[in-house]
């Protein structure tokens, strides 16, 4: 699959070069030969394609990206299957096109930076609690947040991505009982324990985020994945420091608390939250947006989509 470089998908799909890869299948940056413009293709690995389940999945988070329609949310453009492609021994693709964003991976600025300014990393956790806000309001509960599913676009706005393994809210689950899902460094303690994942506990991964962000460390770090998880179970983490300026301390505490109940709800109130905490933090990243900047920033995007 890495030599596919140059083939044209679905008649539509020109693929440039291979931006990323997981456990179920590759990422190319492409290009949409009826736009002309650029997009994010994800196909299916060639070992799990005819999973039953993975194909489910990968399904449901198309379905769920088409569903979705805000701008802290990387933009739905198709998803298909192609049958009988002579280049690649006759074998059927399955792909999901989606907007491309131009910029870098939280986890790449954060590796980069070593550590992000408390009024960025405000920024960064706004625009995805707000996001976050509009799934969980639409049902969906991402239950995979962490920096590397978060892409921080050249003007400083953040993006979320890899709806890959949502629950969706009163729909039956594609995993087992008693199965984590998740990535260990980000998971809630429910979802350690393995009970179901709710939208307080995507408020409770972003806020380790928000801490990663910040400290430039983890919140719990470990020898394996099992003993990091025990830790978000039962540990209480290390306050963040005094330069973060205690609106921001509290607001990391309250959403890192181990009863889903005592954090915020869902990501609209959270980012609610950080708005209120980002006042006193200082000048905003973007300093034409006023002295609130949040709301305003969300309503240039938007006027920006109407545009298009």
């Amino acid at each position: 699959m890495t030599r596919m470089a140059g083939l044209v998908i679905a008649d539509r799909f020109k693929l440039k070069r291979m931006i990323g890869f997981g456990g179920t299948g590759q990422v190319w940056e492409s290009t949409d030969l009826r736009t002309m413009k650029p997009v994010a293709l994800k196909i299916l690995r060639d070992d799990v394609a005819d999973d039953l389940v993975t194909q489910a999945r990968f399904r449901r988070e198309a379905d769920t990206i088409a569903s979705l329609d805000h701008p802290g949310i990387a933009r739905f453009v198709d998803y298909g299957h192609v049958a009988d492609l002579a280049l690649l021994g006759g074998r059927t693709i399955t792909y999901l096109a989606t907007e491309f964003i131009r910029g870098e991976s939280l986890s790449a600025l954060i590796h980069r930076s070593e550590r992000l300014p408390p009024g960025r990393a405000l920024n960064v956790l706004e625009d995805t609690a707000r996001a976050l806000g509009h799934a969980h309001a639409a049902g969906v509960v991402h239950r995979d947040v962490k920096p590397s599913n978060i892409l921080v676009t050249r003007d400083g706005y953040a993006k979320l991505t890899d709806f890959g393994i949502v629950r969706i809210l009163g729909e039956a689950t594609l995993t087992h009982v008693g199965t984590v899902m998740g990535t260990a460094l980000y998971m809630s303690p429910e979802q350690a324990r393995g009970d179901a994942a709710t939208a307080a506990s995507d408020v409770y991964a972003l806020a380790v985020v928000g801490y990663e962000m910040i400290t430039g460390t983890a919140l719990f770090a470990g020898h394996d994945p099992l003993s990091v998880a025990i830790s978000h179970m039962e540990d209480e983490p290390t306050p963040l420091p005094d330069f973060a300026g205690e609106p921001l301390k509290a607001l990391i505490a309250r959403a890192l608390q181990k009863d889903p109940r005592r954090r915020p709800s869902n990501g609209t109130e959270f980012a609610e939250e950080i708005a209120a905490a980002r006042r006193p933090v200082g000048p905003p990243a973007h300093p034409d947006t006023g002295s609130d900047p949040a709301t305003p920033r969300i309503l240039r995007r938007l006027k920006g989509l109407r545009r298009k």
